[in-house]
């Protein structure tokens, strides 16, 4: 590879808004000695092959070889692009952070020339094969170095780039190091632990919210990042257009809204009778239409022809009144506003004259048979022997015509008190003819001074309606102000025939008002701004008042209603007020902000592990991260290691006699004391 002039690294790093800054890093990495004593960068791994096609201005060594990195150059050691010729600073699994150069096709060690966006310009990096991996690929050589392979991987056998590996130490985390086609011979290559390039680290098994849309709507679900299965069907019903099933199709919040029923019918030999179909959730469609039938005198179109009570076949019968004592069927029934009323029938008395004048199969009953013949004294009889005959003296058997005898009610109107025989005499009742009307009667609604006390149908007589008083003129009263009386329409102000207001001051406040958002009751049912209310806005269900809810769980209410508050969705732990989106992630296992990660790097109770890759417990100073556990190689909590590649060097180490290592880290080699 040609090396670029210093002058021109420095020129288009000027140029360039990424210069100073590294790239993101991932937590794993291997590193070699970042601070080498004698200015060479020592490569951990045997690179000599890798190496072999790239001339750096000298030939590698062929009893050890070593590679000698010029400062800011291409693999020097770096904290940020500020440490680099290029203006780049990059996290290579190899190598650590390390300095990159830039490209026009070819690049070292089988780097890849990549191309990157900085603002509206298109740059070229070299990157390491590892930047290659689970990326989509169709052939080997679109992947890292030639030892790198094109897979086929997770359930749909999509392709996708992995890298050679020994071990699974030469593996970023989460990735392993496998037979490339699961056969023993096969080569080695670094694959997803999880089987999926999709479901990839600690997005496998996690959930996310999802939804279907259609043009009916949205419904909200889960799906699941399933290994190498990838990410499940969403979970979520697909939005239907609503139904008449009891279901919720459009997924709205309401179920079997917004349909209109079609018209529908019910006929027999009676007729047929017409309406519109109503939906009964789970039950269906059903046609609430009446079943024709005869036609009654009862306020109601049985048969379905537009005509009410006209064939009824009581009706024009012969009948007696009820009100009428006698059994003579003088009447005729006739239909009154769906109630069957036997009319023009006079009450027949019976006289004395030979006839059963009030059809009760007795002849002039209760007239005097004086001279006991069997035949009352109406003709020809003078029971008292005045020179009068019975049939024409008002007293038949009293000599003295000017006498009444009040002992027997059956001797006729001159001698009888109670001629209605209702226990009250005749003088005080106020319809002494009429046995139901007197004083002490029941007071019914009939049009008659049932206890002669001189009203009419007085309010609370039997079979009496209520009603209730109507403030505010909407059909609706108020149920603790109310009047029983006869007739219809009541008497103002009590003009309601339903009660159930819960304020008569307001005419849309009733039974049978529409709900909306504005802090009454409309519709009397107990419920302020019921749910779906007119006026009411999308809130998912908060229940540990987190300010976000469960995306799945939303209803149209005003404002807020019980614990459905939040305006935003995406609460992965409803039941735990410091779980929720964007909250701070704190060092406990769980998943505090919802981003499907648990205790990432910089999470608040995490501690400093430094670089250690020769595990002796002592790391890098310049290189280290806040974690909530040790990750990779980034293990340690002391730190001051002079040289990261020896185990044997790291400080309170005991200085070796004669190595050639400052084991102490104090500067000094070889120093005494010593062991040997």
């Amino acid at each position: 590879m040609l090396r670029r002039p210093f002058v021109l690294h420095v020129l288009l790093c000027l140029s360039l808004v990424g210069c100073g800054s590294s790239d993101p890093t991932p937590d794993t990495v291997d590193r070699g000695d970042s601070q080498p004593s004698d200015g060479a960068h020592f490569l951990p791994r045997d690179i000599k092959s890798e190496l072999a096609s790239w001339d750096f201005g000298g030939n590698p060594d062929q009893a050890g070889f070593e590679f000698q990195a010029q400062p800011g150059d291409f693999l020097w050691p770096c904290n940020t692009g500020e440490d680099c010729l290029s203006g780049y600073c990059i996290q290579t699994e190899a190598y650590g952070e390390v300095c990159t150069v830039y490209c026009e096709e070819e690049c070292p060690l089988n780097w890849k020339c990549k191309s990157k966006s900085v603002g509206a310009d298109i740059i070229f990096l070299c990157s390491p094969p590892e930047t290659d991996l689970c990326e989509p690929c169709v052939a080997d050589d679109e992947c890292g170095s030639p030892v790198d392979l094109c897979l086929s991987l997770g359930a749909d056998e999509q392709a996708f780039c992995a890298i050679a590996c020994a071990n699974d130490d030469d593996c970023p985390e989460d990735y392993h190091c496998g037979a490339a086609l699961g056969v023993a011979d096969e080569p080695l290559q670094c694959q997803p632990s999880s089987g999926s390039c999709t479901c990839l680290g600690a997005l496998n098994g996690s959930t996310e919210p999802c939804l279907k849309e259609s043009e009916f709507g949205k419904c909200f679900g889960e799906r699941q990042c399933n290994g190498a299965d990838g990410w499940t069907e969403c979970s979520a019903q697909a939005p239907a257009q609503e139904v008449c099933d009891g279901d919720d199709n459009d997924c709205d919040g309401d179920k079997d809204n917004g349909l209109v029923g079609k018209p529908c019918e019910i006929s027999n030999e009676f007729g047929t009778c017409s309406t519109t179909e109503v939906c009964l959730g789970a039950d269906g469609w059903n046609c609430p239409a009446l079943a024709p039938a005869p036609d009654l005198c009862d306020g109601v179109d049985n048969d379905c022809d537009g005509d009410i009570d006209e064939d009824d076949p009581k009706v024009d019968t012969a009948c007696d009144s009820p009100e009428d004592d006698d059994l003579c069927q003088l009447g005729t029934m006739a239909c009154s506003e769906g109630t069957l009323e036997c009319i023009d029938d006079p009450p027949q008395s019976e006289e004395c004259n030979g006839l059963d004048d009030d059809c009760d199969d007795l002849v002039d009953e209760g007239y005097p048979d004086v001279d006991l013949d069997g035949m009352a004294d109406c003709v020809d009889d003078d029971s008292d022997n005045d020179g009068t005959p019975d049939l024409l003296d008002n007293c038949p058997v009293v000599a003295n015509p000017e006498q009444t005898n009040s002992d027997d009610d059956e001797l006729g109107d001159a001698c009888d008190d109670d001629d209605d025989n209702d226990g009250t005499d005749d003088a005080t009742d106020c319809a002494p003819t009429d046995s139901s009307v007197h004083p002490g009667a029941t007071e019914i609604c009939n049009g008659k001074d049932d206890d002669c006390d001189g009203q009419l149908d007085p309010k609370g007589a039997s079979g009496c309606k209520y009603w209730y008083i109507d403030a505010d003129n909407d059909t609706f009263g108020f149920d603790g102000l109310n009047e029983c009386v006869c007739g219809e329409g009541g008497e103002a102000p009590f003009t309601a025939s339903f009660g159930g207001d819960c304020n008569d001051s307001n005419d849309i406040i009733n039974p049978l008002a529409e709900e909306f958002c504005d802090g009454l009751d409309n519709n009397c049912n107990g419920d302020v701004d019921d749910f779906g209310a007119t006026g009411c806005v999308l809130r998912y269900n908060d229940k540990d008042k987190d300010g976000f809810g469960v995306s799945y769980e939303k209803k149209c209410v005003c404002g807020g209603k019980e614990t459905y508050t939040a305006t935003q969705a995406g609460d992965c732990n409803d039941a735990n007020d410091s779980i929720y989106p964007g909250a701070d992630e704190f060092c406990n296992n769980i998943d505090d902000d919802c981003n499907f990660k648990t205790d990432e790097e910089g999470s608040l109770g995490c501690n400093t592990y430094y670089l250690d890759e020769d595990s002796d417990t002592y790391g890098l100073t310049d290189y280290s991260k806040c974690l909530c556990s040790p990750q990779g190689y980034y293990k340690a909590l002391a730190k001051n290691d002079c040289d990261d590649s020896d185990k044997d060097i790291h400080p309170n180490h005991a200085e070796i006699c004669a190595d050639g290592k400052d084991n102490n880290c104090n500067n000094k080699m070889d120093e005494a004391p010593c062991v040997q």
